[in-house]
């Protein structure tokens, strides 16, 4: 079999499954077969390959691979005991990602609607503990925060380089639904919300700076994708600003993809 060519400008993948309790015991006694594929939004192949899950892997199996930049559906499988996980991941070039995933018992299933965020960012943004907060969209620049809405994210940060899932279904609590006698064509758009990314400081006080984007994102099908890079120098500009208040600053951009 001819080896493939190297990918240039490729993201370096380490996925690490999380198995569940029936594939680890049966790993015990036999190999058990683990499929994981990568797909793109047209179903096309970026990646795939099965590994079989012994006994010497523990709780835990890894695959360590290479793919082009973009926006993947990752599947990862094993039929016998069936233990599943599906994920929607975005990579960047030329960067390592470390990925989590893991096996929940039962058929495979399509993953929740999300909206996936990246970007690069310098060694020193671990330091300001970032996170991501939502609020109502009434939200001016320049005043104070109040309690952020109950909207659900999560954030993976590695080496020059962090990856958020916003959540596309998560905001139901927070924003008023349609009246169930108006069609779903027909119902009211969902309120805007505000996004801010949520920056410590050393008096643990913090910066909020919005994030430029016009969110909830509309779902069709496929996750929509926002670059938001982030410098020392953006980091560094914050010193003498105010904190818990909304920070607009036009030096941080955000690209959809």
């Amino acid at each position: 079999m001819m080896t493939p060519p190297p990918i240039e400008d490729a993201a370096h993948v380490f996925l690490h499954v999380d198995l569940c309790a029936a594939v680890v015991r049966a790993a015990e006694s036999h190999p058990v077969p683990l499929h994981v594929k990568l797909t793109d939004r047209t179903g096309g192949t970026e990646y795939e390959k099965t590994v079989e899950v012994t006994r010497a892997d523990g709780t835990q199996a890894v695959v360590e691979f290479d793919v082009h930049r973009g926006v993947y559906l990752l599947r990862a499988l094993a039929p016998q005991p069936s233990c599943a996980a599906s994920d929607y991941l975005d990579f960047l070039p030329d960067l390592s990602r470390t990925v989590l995933e893991t096996l929940a018992s039962g058929p495979l299933a399509a993953p929740a609607p999300t909206t996936l965020l990246d970007g690069t960012a310098p060694v020193s943004f671990l330091y300001v503990k970032p996170t991501f907060a939502f609020f109502s969209g009434a939200l001016a620049c320049g005043a104070s925060v109040s309690a952020p809405l109950g909207i659900g994210s999560r954030v993976e940060y590695d080496q020059g380089n962090y990856h958020v899932w916003l959540a596309e279904d998560g905001r139901a609590s927070e924003l008023p639904a349609a009246p169930a006698t108006i069609a779903p064509s027909a119902a009211p758009a969902v309120p805007p919300v505000t996004l801010a990314l949520k920056l410590r400081t050393a008096t643990g006080l913090a910066h909020y700076v919005h994030v430029p984007i016009a969110y909830p994102l509309p779902w069709h099908g496929w996750p929509t994708h926002i670059q938001f890079n982030v410098s020392e120098e953006m980091l560094s500009s914050l010193a003498t600003e105010k904190t818990d208040v909304l920070l607009c600053p036009k030096l941080w951009q955000t690209t959809v993809r």
